[in-house]
């Protein structure tokens, strides 16, 4: 009976696998675009064939904001990389602040995402499992070789919760105090 069972069981799943893989693949779109400016390591403006702008995020992987440290040096790189050259790009759907989310194919058919990790230059996103940075974790390269780092995503300068709260109300009493 659990011989059927396991069989049968294989034959049922097997269209339910089928479907979601369907639907992962159809929802991605592959565009050829062309790399207009980089706002920070993993966020450009790209123009598509046909003249529309789209603001790309990168998929897997998330790097140092500007006013953090290895932010600029970066941003210089993947401009290095990617401006002004014909890149295919895959879109996967949007995020909260209406940017696409995308992975990003460079000319010589190398993932720009992976290139960062394995150079040091980005992190993978949490929940993930980076193993193009392992090697530049290990050797200590990029932002894994910066004293004080933070991940993007821990480095927010707002603090949450009560003590936030107090922080923010002790900030604006000293500037109601100093407009007097």
């Amino acid at each position: 009976m659990n011989a059927l069972w396991g069989h049968l069981g294989e034959w049922l799943l097997w269209p339910a696998w089928g479907w979601a893989l369907y639907v992962a693949w159809s929802r991605a779109r592959i565009h050829t675009m062309k790399a207009l400016t980089v706002i920070d390591g993993d966020t450009f403006e790209m123009l598509s064939r046909n003249g529309k702008r789209y603001r790309i995020r990168l998929k897997d992987c998330d790097c140092p904001e500007i006013g953090q440290p290895m932010g600029e040096e970066i941003r210089a790189v993947v401009h290095g990389l990617i401006h002004g050259k014909w890149v295919q790009v895959t879109l996967f759907g949007r995020d909260r602040y209406h940017r696409h989310i995308g992975s990003v194919r460079l000319p010589d058919n190398r993932n720009l995402c992976s290139v960062l990790l394995k150079e040091g230059l980005a992190y993978p996103l949490p929940g993930r499992i980076g193993w193009s940075s392992l090697g530049a974790r290990l050797s200590r390269k990029g932002v894994w070789g910066v004293w004080f780092r933070k991940a993007p995503w821990q480095a927010s300068t707002r603090r949450k919760g009560l003590w936030g709260w107090v922080a923010r109300r002790r900030a604006a009493s000293k500037r109601r105090k100093s407009r007097r």
